[in-house]
């Protein structure tokens, strides 16, 4: 069984790649919603996979996918290895990233045309919509 820390080291490796849309190839080009998944296969965890959504995916969607792989946690119980997922708007969950510690995270952002790994500032923390680990890491 993965343990959480794998899951931040893993994704940590995917630094750097360039963003792509729908990307799925660790080094080649990964989307937000590519570095979890690309993160969990590196460690053996086969997760389920979906593509076919638009530059803001809809947002029932992206909640519908993520739970038939992960469950949902509350927010202050954020740990290592979670799937964090942001808002636009009011309340609208458009985009994901991988919490390697207390105060950073790892996502590929199209602003910054790479995966990167940001600050978990109060920026950031304003946009949580929900936290989610996958199922069987622990």
């Amino acid at each position: 069984m993965a343990n959480p820390s794998d899951i931040a080291a893993a994704a940590l490796e995917l630094v750097g790649t360039p963003y792509h849309h729908q990307g799925r190839l660790p080094g080649v080009g990964l989307d937000c919603i590519g570095v979890p998944i690309a993160a969990a296969r590196k460690v053996g965890i086969q997760v389920h996979d979906f593509k076919g959504y638009g530059q803001l995916p809809q947002p029932e969607v992206l909640m519908r996918e993520i739970a038939l792989d992960c469950e949902q946690v509350p927010v202050e119980t954020a740990q290592t290895g979670d799937i964090l997922c942001f808002k636009s708007g009011a309340s609208t969950p458009t985009h994901f990233g991988v919490l390697v510690d207390g105060e950073r995270f790892v996502h590929a952002y199209n602003k910054l045309e790479r995966v990167s790994i940001q600050q978990f500032d109060p920026r950031w923390y304003r946009l949580l919509h929900s936290v989610w680990r996958i199922k069987g890491v622990g």
